[in-house]
């Protein structure tokens, strides 16, 4: 923590505050909105420009999530704040937003369900009534979790915002001219001030990219929604349409000619968001239509700060923006002025001393704090004094006063009680104090104090749980963060993603399955396909409840499915996974590295392309077979030559391969034709059954079959075969349980590495699920966790956690979190979501009955009443499935089983 300072003086009184007439005040009662709004168009690129010549530029960020950051890290992170805030010119200012706003539940589930009605439509129209029945079920069951826990858990929706204001020096703002009555800014004058405002916004992005904030440009349309929700609070409330929804992109300032054009614009702008009366009649808030709103500026300086003191402003369950502003002063006057501010201090008590009075203690505190900022200033280059203002409007969308008023109060002891900050109501300051929180990078009021750049750069008001994508076509609902209840998106196609990797570690029971179950279903309400490599039988019932799902158990045993290795044309990618698959195949289960040598490698390489080349000519189906009949031609042909040692090599090979062709026991694993259907909405290979010496080569005999699906696929639609207005049109999903087992190796790992840098190109959501942390541990699979861009962590214990805190790039605060997550059955669980660049942070996952029951994956809890449901919804299929969901999700039918389980036999 830092000492705050606050230089002493008297604050700067906006117009708004100053008395008026009797007649004025009665006018500005019912003041028109759009007069209160300085906008005057914008111009491309998404500026603002403002009445008085500035220019505006908006970017919405990602916020910091301080709460599992280090000490050390957290300091940095304070450090580069400070930086930022040193690129403000003097006389400029950059504003900081935060947007606060129920999430409308019902709107949401709306648009979800809407979402898939369209793709069963689409499926309906192709031939496929029933699959696109049951992608709306699956929708109605993600919009069931939706709006299930949202009574119990009050969601918000937090956006986060930069304004970067510039504005222009005496000589380039707008002249009056009294003819018109208006401001006459000239085209060299508005040039000139974009190009000054391009500098400043490059110096202020940099900062933020030093931060590693995603920072993302707003569009003119994106600051008209803005300004509409803070103009026509009660319309935005009602879910009216915005702006961009029912205009369109506002005209361009520089389009206009001559003033009564420019004023054309200036009405199109403002009348599309200024909407609703505004009553300032009470001299504590403001009243729209149907809302209520109050505004309160902070007041005084915290004794200490530290990064994040300010978020106390922003804990309210209503809606509300806080709006920071920071204003630059000129570093040599402050310098000057605290200096001379500092001797007349200590001149004066020394004064009082040499007369032998006791000096105050007050102002001997004011001494050292000068004495401080004094020496700060001097030793630190950046260091200097900003005028600071931050203001909160809250707002109650049912028009209840009292009730705004508690909730205020509320807010203002957490802060008290935690920073000694003091909030000021302002009565009668209410309009001046609302325009300060408009996102224009403006403050009316500058209601503000000076604080040290130090000081300053703690009150960065950025700070959020928040870990989640955008909404887009492929995000996927995921849960709310953990603190602030905001509804967390993922979306596997991200574009800040690199890849499409995912990974999911969590000890035995913590929930891992059913977290996937979870996001695949909610993925195929919107289309998705893909498949699932299963070695617990925790799929079957998932599978079950989609028509056309294929499972498929591969092992020994007669009438299973078999997989064809060979299958697929002889590229160099082709013969390399081969190459790789022999190594599992001749090597033992318990050594992780390749047993091979050069020499064997390049003889199974050239008896591999023999046998493609055999095959191109007689017709024959490639196997397993062949390549030991190339293996031994090749030896009889090196000892009719001489060479004892590759005769000796390729012998050697070719008696490797007994088990694995004709009538061996492992024959089925690579000398028997492919019997898997490829075009189905989800296949799930069944693997429990394979024995556990072979289990690492069947898995990458699948995964490789799968990614050639997925190729051929994927060129179909870039070739127009398919649907692009569909979201997952041309993607794909693999979840991986127990990828450690091909991690572990060397030649294997290095091919999932490669399949995952190639994730981007296939449009591929791989998904690697493990039971244990400690399975990542070596160096194909630490890349493998480098690469990954999503990971979901549950429930684990400590240990493992410290193993690979630097692969995984967990702080200790990260650690203690994911320590104490929490798994409720049936109610919620929680897990540690790491989003690449979007962030980190706790994420709490809230079910409804639906997709509970048909994710579970609890063998003794919940299997045995999910088969009673099925006996008892009788028939068989897709339908009888769904029946049985009906039942587990009905009350009632719980409370007659419970009963009947009590009842003595």
């Amino acid at each position: 923590m830092r000492k705050g300072f606050a230089a002493k003086g008297r604050p700067v009184v906006g117009w708004e505050s100053r008395p008026a007439r009797r007649t004025g005040a009665r006018r500005a009662a019912r003041p028109q909105v759009g007069t209160l709004v300085p906008l005057a168009g914008y111009e491309d690129g998404g500026r603002a420009v403002l009445a008085d010549g500035s220019v505006v530029a908006g970017h919405e960020v990602q916020p910091l999530n301080t709460l599992v950051l280090d000490e050390q890290r957290v300091e940095q992170l304070a450090a580069q704040v400070h930086k930022l805030l040193a690129r403000i010119p003097a006389g400029q200012s950059l504003s900081l937003y935060v947007h606060s706003q129920p999430l409308d539940a019902q709107r949401l589930a709306d648009q979800q369900q809407a979402a898939s009605s369209r793709v069963g439509a689409h499926l309906e129209r192709h031939g496929r009534a029933e699959l696109g029945e049951a992608v709306r079920r699956l929708g109605h069951s993600r919009v069931d979790s939706l709006l299930e826990h949202v009574p119990r858990v009050p969601a918000t929706r937090v956006r986060y915002f930069v304004f970067t204001p510039l504005r222009p020096p005496a000589a380039a703002r707008p002249r009056p001219d009294r003819r018109a009555r208006a401001l006459r800014l000239t085209a060299a004058q508005l040039d000139s001030a974009l190009d000054e405002h391009d500098r400043y916004l490059a110096s202020v992005l940099a900062g933020l990219q030093a931060m590693r904030l995603h920072a993302r440009p707003l569009a003119a349309v994106e600051i008209s929604d803005l300004l509409w929700e803070r103009c026509s609070p009660s319309r935005a409330a009602a879910g009216d349409d915005a702006p961009s929804a029912r205009h369109g992109e506002p005209p361009p300032l520089s389009a206009a000619r001559t003033v009564e054009q420019a004023r054309a614009v200036n009405r199109i702008v403002k009348g599309t968001i200024c909407q609703e009366p505004l009553d300032a009649r009470a001299r504590s808030h403001l009243r729209w239509a149907r809302d209520v709103e109050q505004v309160v500026r902070l007041g005084s300086v915290p004794e200490e700060t530290w990064l994040g003191w300010i978020q106390y402003l922003a804990l309210a369950p209503l809606p509300f923006t806080l709006a920071v502003h920071f204003h630059g002063r000129d570093r040599l006057r402050e310098r000057s002025r605290q200096k001379r501010r500092y001797k007349q201090l200590w001149a004066s008590n020394r004064s009082q001393e040499r007369m032998g009075k006791l000096v105050d203690p007050d102002r001997e505190e004011a001494e050292d704090e000068a004495r401080e900022v004094t020496a700060t200033l001097k030793r630190q280059a950046a260091a200097t004094v900003y005028d600071l203002s931050a203001y909160l409007a809250m707002r109650e969308p049912g028009g209840d006063v009292e009730r705004l008023g508690e909730e205020l109060r509320a807010t203002y002891r957490e802060l008290t009680a935690a920073t000694d900050a003091v909030v000021n109501d302002s009565p009668f300051a209410q309009v001046a104090l609302w325009r300060a929180t408009l996102p224009l990078g403006i403050d009316p009021p500058k209601r503000g104090r000076k604080y040290l750049s130090v000081n300053a750069a703690d009150s960065w008001p950025l700070i959020g749980a928040g870990s989640g994508s955008p909404q887009g076509p492929t995000a996927i609902p995921l849960g709310y963060a953990q603190p602030g209840r905001e509804l967390v998106w993922i979306d596997p196609f991200d574009t800040e993603h690199p890849n499409h990797v995912a990974i999911v570690s969590a000890q035995s029971g913590g929930g891992k399955t059913m977290l996937v179950s979870l996001l695949v279903g909610r993925a195929m309400a919107d289309g998705a396909r893909g498949a699932i490599i299963d070695r617990s039988g925790h799929w079957d019932f998932a599978a079950a409840t989609i028509p056309g799902a294929a499972t498929v158990r591969v092992d020994g045993g007669t009438g299973e499915h078999r997989v064809n290795p060979w299958d697929g044309e002889p590229t160099a990618e082709k013969v390399a996974f081969l190459i790789a698959l022999h190594e599992l195949l001749l090597t033992d289960a318990d050594n992780t590295s390749s047993s091979l040598g050069k020499l064997e490698e390049n003889l199974l390489g050239l008896a591999i392309r023999g046998v493609y080349r055999r095959c191109a000519i007689s017709g024959e189906t490639p196997r397993e077979t062949l390549l030991q009949e190339e293996l031994l031609r090749r030896h009889h042909l090196a000892r009719e030559e001489g060479s004892a040692e590759l005769a000796s090599a390729l012998r050697l090979l070719a008696e490797s391969l007994h088990n694995y062709v004709g009538d061996g026991p492992y024959a089925w694993l690579c000398d028997e034709p492919t019997t898997v259907a490829v075009d189905a909405p989800l296949v799930v290979y069944d693997t429990r059954r394979l024995p556990e010496s072979e289990a690492p080569a069947a898995l990458f005999v699948i995964c490789e079959a799968i990614i050639r699906q997925v190729e051929a696929e994927r060129e179909r639609f870039l070739a127009g075969d398919g649907d692009p207005s569909l979201p997952w049109a041309g993607k794909f999903f693999l979840v991986f349980e127990e990828v450690w087992k091909l991690v572990r190796r060397a030649s294997t790992g290095r091919w999932v590495n490669e399949l995952a840098r190639r994730s981007r190109h296939l449009a591929l959501w791989l998904i690697a699920i493990s039971q244990q942390l400690d399975d990542y541990r070596g160096p194909e699979a630490e890349a493998l966790i480098s690469q990954s861009t999503l990971r979901f962590i549950l429930r684990h214990s400590s240990g493992p956690l410290e193993a690979l805190r630097e692969p995984l790039g967990l702080s200790a605060a990260a650690i203690e979190q994911i320590a104490a997550l929490e798994t409720v059955k049936r109610g919620y669980s929680q897990t540690y979501l790491q989003n690449g660049s979007r962030g980190e942070g706790v994420v709490t996952i809230a079910v409804g009955p639906l997709e509970y029951w048909r994710s579970t994956s609890d063998p003794i809890g919940d299997e045995p009443l999910r088969r009673l449901a099925l006996r008892h919804a009788g028939g068989e299929g897709w339908e009888a499935a769904w029946d049985a969901l009906k039942l587990l999700a009905d009350p009632d039918w719980h409370a007659q089983h419970d009963t009947a389980q009590r009842e003595p036999s």
